[in-house]
């Protein structure tokens, strides 16, 4: 057993310390034959590019992938990002880095639905929602039908926004389908159409405009609120960025709180 450990610490590239991290993890791991463990940290290296150091925050984060097929697991899910995901090269490395419980994730279950999920609902190319993942890769490990979906139909109705403003805003800011619905979302809107004497259709407007208000932190978006009740400017040129400058009661130009 010592040696076949030593085996798998050497193929997997870990310190002894690391294997017995991996091994409180998933004690399976130990059974994994050398060759098979060094196929699997190989494929990492030379499929995904990754190094050592990250290989090794895989591994820790998904020890199961050590027991994947990279036929019928591995190298679909990695055709399957890079192809209908845009995600390729750097851009699949990082990603990959950034949230390793990608590679854990079942291809028919998880990654389809919310990749496809993403791309009809927000009309994405590839191309445009690797970009929208580079920036939020946690949209991946985030469920469509219980999480993803319901948010983007709670902006659609909530904003009245075509798919156009949708994709738009998705683009503009991916986080925004990482915030809860019931406690972030919802409030700031309400907040939002406070200071704006509740006209829905100017807020809605706005938002469009700038959608990082709705990725602040609720006490942010209410300080901001605040600094608008004190300055002569209406609710469009305080917290649109199209707007290029409001004047205050000073006379003097003032720019728009983004």
């Amino acid at each position: 057993l010592h040696k076949h450990s030593d085996a798998l610490q050497s193929s997997l590239g870990l310190s002894s310390r690391g294997l017995k991290d991996l091994a409180v993890g998933c004690p399976s791991v130990l059974g994994i034959s050398e060759v098979k463990a060094r196929s699997r940290a190989d494929f990492l290296r030379q499929r995904l590019h990754l190094s050592p150091s990250e290989i090794h925050k895989v591994i820790k984060r998904v020890p199961s992938i050590l027991q994947y097929s990279l036929e019928r697991n591995l190298e679909p899910k990695i055709e399957f990002l890079t192809s209908k995901a845009g995600l390729s090269g750097q851009n699949l490395t990082k990603a990959v880095v950034a949230s390793p419980y990608v590679l854990g994730l079942s291809l028919e279950k998880s990654l389809k639905p919310r990749v496809m999920g993403l791309r009809e609902r927000c009309d994405l190319s590839a191309e445009e929602l690797g970009h929208v993942l580079m920036r939020s890769t946690q949209l991946l490990t985030s469920n469509w039908k219980t999480n993803l979906e319901p948010k983007i139909d709670f902006l659609v109705h909530r904003l009245g926004l075509n798919q156009s403003s949708l994709k738009q805003m998705v683009m503009s800011s991916p986080q925004i389908l990482m915030q809860s619905v019931v406690t972030s979302l919802e409030p700031k809107l309400r907040v939002l159409e406070g200071a704006a004497d509740g006209d829905k259709a100017i807020v809605s407007q706005v938002v469009q405009e700038n959608p990082s208000l709705l990725v602040y932190s609720n006490p942010k978006l209410a300080k901001r609120v605040g600094m608008f009740k004190f300055r002569n400017v209406t609710f469009v040129e305080a917290f649109s960025p199209g707007r290029r400058s409001a004047v205050g009661e000073s006379g003097k130009t003032q720019k728009p709180l983004t």
